[in-house]
């Protein structure tokens, strides 16, 4: 998913919570946004947001992995100015790995109940062809689907168990959200 989607998305709480009783919505909803840079690197967004017209954030994160050290870090500086946040910005090396990569002892069967879609379009005019060439391509999709949102196999599951060293919220959560290597229409 990405930004706009994201946006669309923290818009849209009030249809989250129809049909649901007022003791049924908790309090906030935790968000997280995660993009890459097109040079490399990633940044994370994790906030609390009220569930109610106020819409709050509170205890907000944002999380910079750059390759390199900056050489000018006077823009991220600029956007801690922006946030207030002078204070609590700070650079560091990284030491170890940021994300990394496991997988399963044996697959699991996915329940699949929702697709990540982007809708951004696909790049025709990056790739390096002939206007003839172009011309005979199909028309790609309007929509990719990028990742999918499963119910969780591991949760409550005398089946399976989450790997030693895999976060332990993982058998709490009732949905996974997984990535695909390569997009489909």
């Amino acid at each position: 998913m990405g930004a706009r989607e994201f946006l669309d998305t923290l818009r849209a709480w009030k249809e989250r919570y129809d049909g649901l009783d007022e003791g049924d919505v908790h309090h906030t909803e935790k968000v997280t946004y995660v993009d890459t840079f097109q040079d490399g690197g990633f940044y994370t967004l994790a906030a609390d947001v009220a569930s109610h017209p106020s819409r709050m954030v509170q205890h907000c994160n944002v999380s910079f992995q750059l390759t390199g050290i900056p050489l000018d870090t006077q823009p991220l500086r600029h956007v801690f100015e922006q946030f207030d946040a002078v204070g609590t910005g700070y650079f560091r090396p990284m030491t170890a790995k940021a994300v990394t990569r496991d997988w399963l002892p044996e697959p699991l069967p996915l329940e699949v109940i929702g697709y990540l879609v982007s809708h951004d379009p696909f790049p025709f005019d990056e790739l390096d062809l002939a206007d003839d060439e172009a011309a005979d391509l199909p028309k790609p999709p309007d929509e990719w689907v990028i990742g999918i949102v499963a119910k969780n196999p591991l949760r409550d599951s005398d089946v399976a168990s989450a790997p030693d060293g895999w976060p332990g919220e993982l058998e709490s959560s009732g949905i996974i959200v997984c990535s695909l290597r390569s997009h489909h229409r």
